[in-house]
Formats: structure tokens, sequence, C-alpha cells
């Protein structure tokens, strides 16, 4: 009972404010600049839906160190436990996602994709659809190695792209590593 199961994530706006990226004081005291994470971050998840949505604005920060800044959507297989190689959870699962119907706007990038984790390959993700999608205004300042979609690891099961129309001034597709054809 470990996986989170059949969850529905639908019609939200999730927006960042660019402001954030300052050394601002927030209403509760806190200060920034916050570093910059994913609109929706997928480590240990089945059958989930994610529909209706509109996520806006993303950037890079260059100073978490994390590969996949700026991404809007993170789909990845987390099972490295306490941080040590070998010493993950071999359950760990991001499979039967539907990632349909969204809008993503303002981000540096759209997709992000890691079908292992890094250290334990038996953490993988598989059975992604992510259809009937818009993006626009993605890969503004972007560095030159962003695009819309990237694809690491080794490739474990179908991920589907179906009618989607993303507008960028990036490259449309940066796969790297050995991956499945799309």
């Amino acid at each position: 009972n470990w996986i989170a199961q059949d969850v529905q994530f639908l019609n939200n706006y999730v927006h960042k404010d660019i402001k954030w990226t300052q050394a601002v004081k927030s209403n509760v005291g806190l200060t920034g600049p916050w570093v910059e994470s994913a609109h929706l971050v997928l480590l240990n998840v089945e059958r989930i839906l994610i529909s209706g949505n509109r996520f806006d604005v993303t950037w890079i920060q260059n100073i978490s160190g994390f590969d996949p800044e700026g991404y809007s959507i993170l789909l990845m297989p987390y099972a490295q436990g306490n941080g040590t190689p070998g010493s993950g959870y071999y359950w760990v699962r991001v499979q039967d996602v539907n990632f349909i119907n969204n809008i993503i706007t303002n981000s540096v990038n759209a997709f992000y994709i890691a079908f292992q984790d890094s250290t334990d390959t038996d953490a993988f993700t598989q059975r992604v659809l992510i259809s009937n999608n818009v993006g626009y205004g993605l890969g503004v300042g972007a560095p030159a190695d962003s695009g819309i979609i990237k694809l690491t690891m080794v490739a474990q099961g179908p991920v589907a792209f179906d009618h989607n129309t993303f507008l960028n001034d990036a490259t449309a597709l940066d796969a790297t590593g050995p991956c499945a054809t799309i």
C-alpha cells in the first residue's frame, strides 16, 4: 500500500509567480528566492488521470543541481530510499498515467520522462498516454539543449504522444540515451 493509486487531478490552475525567483518576502514572513520545481512530479504512482488542467510558468535557476529544472511535468520513478545506491524499493512504479486535455504555458520545458530510476533499474515508468494537450510560450530564454520532451534511461513500456500541439522557441524533442521511438 505504498503506491498512490487511482488518483484524479482534474480542472486545476497551477501557477508560479515569476517574482518567486527574486528575494521577496511572503505574507507569512518567508523570503525567496525559492528553488524552482515542476508543477507536477510523479515519483511513485499508478492509474492516474491528469485532465483539464492549466500549468503556467516555470524557470531555470541553476542553483539546485537537479537536472530537470524548468520542466512543467516530471515522470520519474524514484526508488532511492535513503539516497544510497542499491538501497531502493524495487516496487516503485510510475505507470498507467493519462495526461489528457491539459494546457502548459510560459514554461521552459514541458515533459521530463525518466523510464528508470538512475540507480535501481527495477523502478520504472510504463504505459503513459499524453494526448490532446496544448502548450505555448515554451522554451523562451531556454538553454540550447532544452526542448518540449526529454526522455532518459531505457524505455520499459509504451509512451504515446497523440494529438498534441506545442509551440515553442526551443528544439521540439531532446531524447537522451537509449529511448523508445515516439
